[in-house]
């Protein structure tokens, strides 16, 4: 995590501070022993670790969930395919008597006893009766049921059909798993966060190297001029989707403006012509004053005092960089650069989650 130097200015506070470079004002204070939150000075320089704070999202694809409606529906199918209950045998039997029910189930271990009063089966209709007396024999009965062997049971309607389960409670329709949740943003923000940190990436890139061959009159400086003048087209063609062609191109022309003075700054600063570099340096701040207003009065997520303070946080870092280049403190400028990177990567966050907020479709 890398950390950079800021320059107080008027209106500044540590907890707008840690709001726009994604840090706390408890880092602010551990970084900066003996800081007084209620007295900031204008031109105080503190330390500020950019991201302190972010915890970075993750992003989820969808997942498709299969949604139970109806718990209790469920369980009652599983019932029904796995508990069926065995079909009765009929009570009546072709060509025999009608046999009463039998009230109870009799235990498996007792075998059921043919009660004196139960009554005797009712006689079969018209069967031609047999000689009531044989010689020398008893009369014959008539056929009353095989008391021998018990017969099977029938699976009476009252019998203590199989225990159920329990119903469960009828649980509440599961939607479909959304996208995003709290842990997850969505592909469109990734997409467009991205685009803008190559944007203000390469702003930075062309920015330094443009910079440092002006500075030292290298052959390669009108090559590097052109392809930096690329990138205030680049803002300006990522604006007009959202905003139409008017802002696109007041962007283009505000950015275009503020690489120029940045040029004329270093021209000013290889002359040892450091008078002129300081009153071109107020035209580059007026420009960055007038690039804050133009963003916050088109999307109400991005206030004017955050745009403000993140753009010459940039112009301090650019004109750090021109005076380490003349002095030829090539190490300077690495950890310069450095800070730079961060700084412009949070901007491009910063621009990419507020255009994504008001126009999230």
């Amino acid at each position: 995590m890398f950390e950079i130097r800021y320059l107080i200015r008027s209106g500044d506070t540590l907890w707008r501070l840690a709001q726009v470079f994604h840090t706390s004002v408890e880092s602010l204070m551990t970084l900066n022993k003996g800081i007084d939150p209620l007295n900031l000075q204008i031109g105080q320089i503190i330390t500020i670790r950019p991201g302190d704070a972010v915890q970075f999202p993750i992003y989820c694809p969808p997942v498709k969930v299969e949604t139970r409606t109806n718990m209790s529906q469920i369980n009652n199918k599983d019932n029904q395919s796995t508990h069926q209950p065995a079909p009765q045998m009929p009570s009546v039997m072709p060509g025999m008597p009608q046999m009463p029910s039998m009230p109870q189930m009799p235990s498996m271990l007792q075998m059921p006893a043919m009660p004196s009063t139960r009554p005797s089966a009712p006689q079969r209709p018209a069967m031609p009766q047999m000689p009531s007396v044989m010689p020398g024999m008893p009369q014959m009965p008539s056929m009353p049921q095989m008391p021998s062997m018990p017969q099977m049971p029938a699976m009476p309607s009252t019998r203590p059909s199989v225990p159920q389960r329990p119903a469960m409670p009828q649980m509440p329709s599961m939607p479909q798993m959304p996208s995003m949740n709290d842990d997850c943003i969505n592909i469109k923000l990734v997409d467009l966060i991205n685009h803008f940190r190559m944007l203000w990436v390469q702003h930075i890139v062309w920015s330094k190297l443009t910079l440092m061959a002006i500075l030292e009159d290298l052959p390669s400086a009108t090559a590097l001029t052109n392809r930096l003048m690329e990138n205030p087209q680049d803002f300006g063609n990522a604006f007009k989707v959202f905003y139409g062609d008017e802002v696109g191109d007041e962007i283009t022309r505000l950015f275009t403006e503020h690489i120029s003075i940045a040029a004329d700054i270093a021209k000013a600063l290889k002359l040892r012509n450091v008078d002129d570099a300081d009153k071109i340096n107020i035209v580059w701040r007026q420009n960055a004053e007038e690039i804050a207003e133009f963003l916050s009065s088109i999307n109400n997520n991005w206030h004017v005092e955050d745009w403000s303070a993140m753009l010459n946080e940039h112009l301090d870092l650019l004109r750090e960089l021109m005076e380490n280049t003349l002095s030829q403190d090539y190490i300077a400028n690495t950890r310069n650069f450095d800070e730079m990177d961060i700084q412009a990567i949070n901007m491009a966050d910063i621009m990419g989650e507020g255009i994504y907020t008001q126009f999230p479709n």
